[in-house]
């Protein structure tokens, strides 16, 4: 153990202020650094992991400055209330130190099981980078996920994504930037995909279509038994399409909102999304917020 992350003893006014610096440089470069959901997983794991020990070793120093104060680190809590915080740090940064008992902050359980606990702590800030919270910004996936209706997405590590997933993926927008999207993936590379009035067919099996209880969808059931609500409005070009082959390393995705998504129906040529390659693939959706469908 490091003496950094450690809740016994007393620590001097220099270190509290040296630790105070270092955690809010570290926010201050994640809050301005910009959406880090397009970055590669190496990159947010390290400056989670970063951010999440510079936060522990923080809250060491302001406990062991009490300590070094005469007082209980239990008013470290205080550090977090907004305002009330900040005079705390300017107490802890002025305040001299007081001669103490030598045994009273000296190692022990308590500290022991507090300094597993930031430990954990700093594990759970890690594994930030491992899922991502966000809100849809247009209708192409509903009913499933209407307009600003809010979602986790994990990443998929060594998980299989399967016919009828909703994925996320990258993809250049029209300023040639990452953008993080999200379709149905229905078929993978070797499988066959067509469209005979607006039913998708895999592999020369064609989906099925069922009304939704409320009428106010339609349930489209693949072959592979995955379930979902649709919305279709009335005939569109795209509801018959030839048989096109899925290129190996792709994947075929459809929008739930047929009638306005840009999916792999229409090629990048064509204004759509074409077909997906694998490695653009970032995780799939798990959670969804109140209101939203399966």
């Amino acid at each position: 153990m490091t003496p950094h992350i450690g809740l016994s003893g007393t620590g001097s006014r220099v270190s509290l202020l040296v630790w105070t610096l270092c955690f809010q440089v570290i926010a201050l470069l994640l809050a301005t650094s910009g959406s880090l959901e397009t970055a590669p997983l190496w990159v947010r794991l390290a400056l989670y992991l970063i951010f999440g020990l510079s936060a522990a070793c923080w809250f060491t120093a302001v406990v062991r400055r009490l300590h070094d104060m005469g007082r209980s680190g239990w008013f470290a809590a205080l550090f977090a209330v907004p305002v009330i915080g900040l005079g705390m740090l300017i107490w802890a940064l002025l305040a001299a130190p007081r001669p103490v008992d030598p045994d009273r902050f000296r190692p022990a359980g308590r500290y022991v099981v507090g300094t597993g606990l930031l430990i954990v702590m700093v594990l759970l800030v890690a594994t930030r980078a491992l899922w991502s919270p966000l809100r849809m910004t247009s209708a192409h996936m509903e009913p499933t996920l209407p307009a600003e209706a809010v979602f986790l997405a994990f990443d998929s590590i060594g998980g299989e994504v399967t016919s009828g997933d909703l994925v996320t993926y990258q993809f250049a927008d029209n300023g040639n930037e990452l953008a993080l999207n999200i379709a149905r993936a229905v078929a993978f590379g070797g499988q066959t995909v067509a469209f005979r009035d607006g039913v998708p067919i895999i592999d020369g099996v064609p989906a099925r279509h069922e009304r939704c209880p409320d009428d106010a969808c339609t349930t489209e059931v693949l072959p592979s038994g995955a379930r979902y609500g649709i919305l279709q409005s009335g005939a569109s070009d795209l509801d018959n399409i030839a048989p096109v082959q899925v290129p190996d390393g792709t994947l075929y995705i459809l929008g739930d909102n047929r009638a306005v998504a840009s999916d792999s129906r229409r090629s990048l040529a064509d204004g759509g999304r074409g077909f997906i390659p694998a490695e653009a693939v970032r995780g799939r959706v798990m959670l969804f917020a109140k209101g939203t469908q399966p």
